[in-house]
């Protein structure tokens, strides 16, 4: 393993999470945009979630993985702070209002993330409703998960797409969408 300063390391993750925002969301949001109508309850199994519910996901663990960071504990009852039910998404454009409010949370929060929040435990507690105990990982971690997160779930849209037989956007536009 190589080593890297902190400063280095520091400045890399904070690199990665503002192309993530600049950049993969900007797709992802393209992706979101070309849901048809109607079909945002659409699950390609009885067990996987509405094509609504994993775009919310997305943002949701992105707003949390970022906050976590910053706070250093995040409880269920945190997303009260930046609200949205995937359930009562009436519309694509609803989805991305909202990832559009997770995206100005991570642009004010990232800048003042320190060496020292990277390298602290951070938390996450009382997710009783998901049948999830508390656990623990490092700032750094929880940082690097949000990047996978968002690229793990960007990938799921896609796939749903072509699953309802939607075309999705070209991966590499990373022109401003139009609403």
């Amino acid at each position: 393993m190589l080593s890297v300063n902190f400063m280095s390391r520091i400045v890399t993750i904070k690199e990665f999470c503002n192309i993530a925002i600049d950049y993969w969301l900007l797709v992802a949001d393209k992706a979101i945009l070309k849901i048809p109508t109607g079909k945002l309850g659409f699950k390609p199994t009885e067990e996987s979630r509405t094509v609504a519910e994993l775009a919310t996901h997305m943002y949701r663990a992105a707003y949390m993985l970022t906050r976590v960071v910053a706070i250093g504990v995040f409880r269920e009852r945190d997303f009260q702070d930046l609200p949205f039910n995937p359930t009562q998404a009436q519309t694509p454009q609803a989805i991305v209002d909202y990832g559009c409010k997770v995206k100005q949370y991570m642009r004010d929060t990232l800048p003042n993330i320190t060496e020292a929040d990277l390298n602290k435990t951070v938390w996450y507690r009382d997710f009783t409703s998901h049948g999830i105990s508390d656990w623990s990982r490092t700032g750094w971690e929880s940082l690097k998960t949000l990047l996978e997160e968002i690229l793990h779930h960007r990938g799921q849209l896609f796939t749903y797409l072509r699953l309802m037989g939607t075309t999705p956007p070209n991966l590499y536009d990373h022109t401003p969408h139009t609403s």
